[in-house]
C-alpha cells in the first residue's frame, strides 16, 4: 500500500471533465439504472412481505386476505412487527458476518482474475433467494426458506463495483466526479423503481423485479446496491414507524421518494460545491453530521410528516458520503490494490454495523 496521492491543479473546465467523466463511465450506466429500478421496486415492497407473512399466525385470515401494507394498524399486523424486526436482524446479522469474512478474500480475488468474474459470481448466488420470494408471494410457501437464502444474496459485491469504478478511470482525480454521478443516476433510477413499486401490488412488484433481475440485468452483470439487507437504522426504521406512526405502504413509497429526491439534488449539485469548498474531508464531516443529526431527530417522531420533513432536510446530505469516502479511498492504493482495499473497508464496515438491529431497535423503542 503506498502513499496517498497528492492532488494537483486541473487545467480542463469543469464541463469538458464532466463529459470526459460521463463517457468513461459508459459501461456502467444502463446497469446502474435498471439496478436502480429494481432496487426501487425491491424498498417498497420487501418490508411488507414479511409482515404479512408473519401476521398469518395472527389472525384466521386467509393468507391472500392479508394486507398489511394497506392496514398496519391492525391487531394481527401489529403482532407481527416484532417478528419480521426479529428475523430482520437475524439475517442482517448473518449477511455481515458473510461480507465480514469474504469483504477482503473477495475483493482481492478480483484483483487477481478481474472484477466481472467475481460480479458475475455473485449474480448467480442471488437467484435461490429471489425464487424463494416468488415462491412464498405466489404459492404461500414458507417465507423462511427465504430468510436462509438471503445471506448468498448479499455477498459484499457492491466493494468491486466501487473498484470497477476507479479502474474507469483515467485520473483518479475524477472519482469524486465519477462516484457522485454514478450515485445520481442509481437514486434517480430508485425513485423510478419505487414510483413503479408503489403502483403495482405487491405480487405485482416481486414478479417484476424477478423479470429485471433475470431477463435484463443478468447479462450485464449487475447486482448494484445493496438489495436486501441495510445497515442497522434501515432495517429498524420501519418497523419502528409501523408501531408507533401509521405508516402504511403508500407513507413509505412517499417518504422514500422525498428522501430519494433530496439525495439526487445533494449529490447531482450539492457534491460539487462542497467539494471545492470544503474538499472530500469537509464534504464526507457534512454528510456523518447530518446522518447523526437524522437519526437523533428521528427517535422523537409521532407523525408521518415528522419523517417527509426529516427525509427532505437531513437525508439528502447523507448522500455526500458515498462519493466523498469513495474518492479519498480510491488515491490510497495503487489500481491493482483497488479491489484488496475496497473489500478490506467493506468488511470494517459491515462489522461495525452487525450490532446495529439489536441496538438501535432497543434505543428507538425506548
Amino acid at each position: 500500500m503506498g502513499p496517498v496521492l497528492p492532488e494537483t491543479p486541473r487545467e480542463e473546465s469543469p464541463t469538458s471533465e464532466l463529459y470526459k467523466v460521463v463517457k468513461q463511465l459508459r459501461p456502467l450506466w444502463l446497469p446502474v439504472i435498471l439496478g436502480g429500478v429494481n432496487t426501487g421496486i425491491q424498498t417498497s415492497s420487501l418490508s411488507y412481505i414479511g409482515l404479512n407473512f408473519f401476521a398469518q399466525q395472527y389472525t384466521s385470515l386467509r393468507p391472500e386476505d392479508i394486507h398489511c401494507e394497506d392496514t398496519p394498524e391492525l391487531v394481527y399486523c401489529q403482532a407481527a412487527i416484532k417478528d419480521n424486526l426479529f428475523w430482520s436482524s437475524i439475517i442482517g446479522a448473518a449477511g455481515s458476518f458473510l461480507h465480514f469474512t469474504l469483504g477482503p478474500f473477495l475483493g482481492a480475488l478480483s484483483d487477481t482474475i478481474g472484477r466481472r468474474p467475481v460480479i458475475l459470481l455473485c449474480s448467480f448466488l442471488g437467484y435461490p433467494s429471489l425464487l424463494a420470494l416468488m415462491l412464498f408471494v405466489y404459492r404461500n410457501t414458507s417465507l423462511y426458506y427465504t430468510f436462509a437464502l438471503l445471506p448468498l444474496a448479499e455477498l459484499p459485491v457492491l466493494a468491486i463495483w466501487f473498484a470497477f469504478i476507479v479502474d474507469l478511470m483515467e485520473d483518479t482525480r475524477d472519482s469524486s466526479v465519477a462516484f457522485g454521478l454514478i450515485m445520481a443516476a442509481g437514486l434517480l433510477a430508485t425513485m423510478l423503481g419505487t414510483g413503479i413499486g408503489a403502483a403495482l401490488s405487491l405480487k405485482a412488484g416481486v414478479l417484476v423485479m424477478a423479470i429485471v433481475y433475470v431477463v435484463i440485468l443478468l447479462p450485464y452483470l449487475v447486482v448494484i446496491g445493496s438489495t436486501f439487507i441495510g445497515n442497522g437504522f434501515q432495517r429498524v426504521s420501519t418497523s419502528f414507524l409501523q408501531t408507533y406512526v401509521h405508516w402504511p405502504k403508500s407513507c413509505n413509497n412517499f417518504a422514500i421518494a422525498i428522501a430519494m429526491a433530496s439525495s439526487v439534488a445533494w449529490a447531482g449539485v450539492g457534491l460539487s460545491f462542497t467539494s471545492r469548498i470544503a474538499g472530500d474531508v469537509g464534504t464526507l464531516g457534512l454528510a456523518l453530521f447530518a446522518g447523526a443529526l437524522y437519526m437523533l431527530c428521528f427517535a422523537f417522531v409521532t407523525e408521518a410528516w415528522h419523517v417527509y420533513l426529516l427525509n427532505a432536510v437531513l437525508l439528502g446530505p447523507q448522500a455526500l458520503a458515498f462519493p466523498a469516502t469513495s474518492a479519498i479511498k480510491s488515491r490510497l492504493v495503487a489500481e491493482s490494490e483497488q479491489g484488496q482495499l475496497q473489500g478490506d473497508l467493506a468488511a470494517l464496515g459491515i462489522a461495525s454495523d452487525t450490532s446495529g438491529p439489536k441496538t438501535k431497535a432497543s434505543r428507538l423503542w425506548f
